[in-house]
């Protein structure tokens, strides 16, 4: 692949990407030409007093009360042979699940061995 050509999509990829971002500032830099420009990044020496700032910066205390959840422990209770039944017995058929198993013959199996 050509240089030029590399150039030219990268172009339309930085297009691409604007557009997706915002479609206003996309639209002004294609208006004023800056579309074929390289999109220019800080160097990391650029990038570290604003960094530093944040991650060296004295964390505030939250101090928000924290509220109690109340505990459900029925939900891991096991599950009785009568809520298997009813759930097969309840459903309509559909597609097998990933095992390849259909409704259908779930049904010929006793609950006690599902």
């Amino acid at each position: 692949m050509s240089p030029k050509r590399l150039a030219r999509i990268m172009a339309y990829a930085r297009v691409q990407r604007a557009f997706r971002r915002d479609r206003k500032r996309c639209a002004e830099m294609f208006l004023d030409g800056t579309w074929e420009q390289d999109e220019t990044t800080l160097t990391l020496e650029e990038q570290e007093p604003f960094w530093r700032s944040i991650f060296f910066a004295e964390s505030e205390v939250d101090e928000r009360p924290v509220p109690k959840a109340q505990e459900h422990w029925s939900i891991v209770d096991p599950v009785s042979y009568e809520e298997v039944a009813k759930a097969i017995a309840d459903s309509e058929e559909s597609a097998p699940g990933p095992d390849g198993i259909t409704l259908s013959e779930l049904k010929l199996i006793s609950p006690a061995l599902l």
